[in-house]
């Protein structure tokens, strides 16, 4: 099957936001099923992660870089945080030859990410399928920061209208997807994110000792800069690091933060996410807004990390209580202070959140019921691509 697979946000190998974690799992999905896309992604990065990104995606048809930099309408859109800045710098993309010629190239799907992309289908074959992943409800995103009811109200309007272009448009949080059928969006289905758990060999923190006692993984998007300012000064520096306590924060958050303390260590980008998280003994999400799933800390879960976590945090996570450490930060500092430092103090009580955890993502987000139920969606599509009955199929790893 010839597939059109568009990202808007750079290299996603490795993996380093919740939105790459997404992509992963598509591509796996389709290498699993045999298919070979066509990448098309906009951003690209140094030669050498361009060419870690070729590599690790060799399997597919081919892979495409819009590099933004080179495009004046492109770059100019895109560089705003605004919903019809980013239609129009996709717009600008298929007013640019080689990428309409690219778009244009025989498919029988034509996988797009983000709502905003939606300009890209005036390029595509007529007669190919089009499948949305709608990540977030991205009009909330964009005017997360303003009280500006009405123009929120236009935007989901845009928003929803653009859904009808689709043949299909997935979830990843089943409230969102609720919202959207009350919207009017019949061609909406909820698709929970396929997870792979770490490998228990070993254990799931550092036998000898962890380095860190707390972790937070995030990208540089408003939310998690905003979380991990709070959380530092009202939890970690009053509360935790008298205690001896030592914080580790990995990804692009760290470019937006400023933290001049011995006690935290912005390591930015890692090689190796999963050794951090081992050598971590307690995972914290201080996330106080946002949309979609909370796919950080679904990956913190199956990566067997006990998890403090506000109600935001586990947005799109369901009857995780038990699982999970769930606190309102702001409402009581001191009170998820001190639920921190039991954690850290108790390595019995990290293995049975552990255990937990793990249990949780392989009952509700495991890889092969993530590729059935995909299978549903795309088999009436494209029923020439699937066999008349269901297939068990093995999800690869994503990373």
């Amino acid at each position: 099957m010839r597939i059109t697979y568009y990202y808007p946000w750079g290299l996603f190998y490795p993996t380093r936001s919740g939105a790459a974690v997404v992509a992963a799992r598509h591509l796996s999905y389709f290498r699993a099923r045999g298919f070979r896309p066509t990448i098309v992604t906009l951003g690209g990065g140094s030669p050498a992660a361009e060419q870690a990104f070729r590599e690790h995606y060799a399997w597919a048809e081919d892979v495409q870089i819009v590099r933004p930099e080179r495009y004046p309408d492109i770059r100019r859109n895109y560089e705003v945080w605004d919903f019809g800045r980013f239609l129009a710098a996709h717009a600008a993309i298929v007013a640019t030859p080689e990428y309409r010629e690219v778009l244009a190239r025989p498919a029988d799907l034509v996988f797009l990410n983000y709502v905003f992309a939606a300009p890209l289908l005036d390029a595509v074959p007529r007669n190919a399928a089009r499948v949305l992943e709608s990540v977030d409800v991205i009009s909330r995103q964009f005017l997360r920061e303003r009280q500006a009811p009405a123009l929120l109200e236009h935007h989901l309007n845009v928003e929803f209208t653009l859904y009808d272009l689709f043949d299909a448009v997935l979830m990843i949080n089943e409230d969102e997807a609720a919202f959207a059928a009350q919207r009017g969006a019949t061609n909406a289905h909820y698709v929970s994110r396929g997870i792979d758990v770490a490998d228990a060999y070993g254990g799931y923190e550092w036998p000898t000792g962890a380095v860190y006692d707390l972790l937070f993984v995030g990208s540089n998007h408003g939310p998690n800069v905003e979380g991990a300012r709070w959380f530092y000064e009202h939890v970690f520096a009053p509360r935790l690091k008298s205690r001896g306590l030592r914080w580790a924060i990995v990804g692009s958050v760290c470019d937006r933060l400023d933290f001049r303390d011995p006690s935290v260590s912005t390591l930015g980008q890692v090689d190796d996410l999963n050794e951090v998280y081992r050598q971590s003994k307690v995972v914290i999400a201080p996330l106080f807004s946002g949309t979609g799933t909370s796919i950080k800390s679904l990956e913190a879960m199956a990566q067997g990390k006990p998890l403090v976590t506000t109600p935001c945090g586990v947005r799109g996570i369901p009857n995780c209580d038990a699982e999970v450490v769930k606190l309102d930060f702001q409402a009581s500092p001191s009170h998820t202070a001190e639920a921190i430092a039991e954690l850290c103090q108790s390595r019995s009580l990290r293995e049975s959140y552990s255990q937990q955890a793990i249990g949780y993502i392989l009952r509700n987000f495991g890889p092969l019921a993530y590729g059935h139920r995909m299978d549903e969606i795309l088999r009436p599509l494209l029923p020439a691509a699937f066999p008349s009955s269901p297939a068990t199929i093995q999800i690869l790893h994503a990373a």
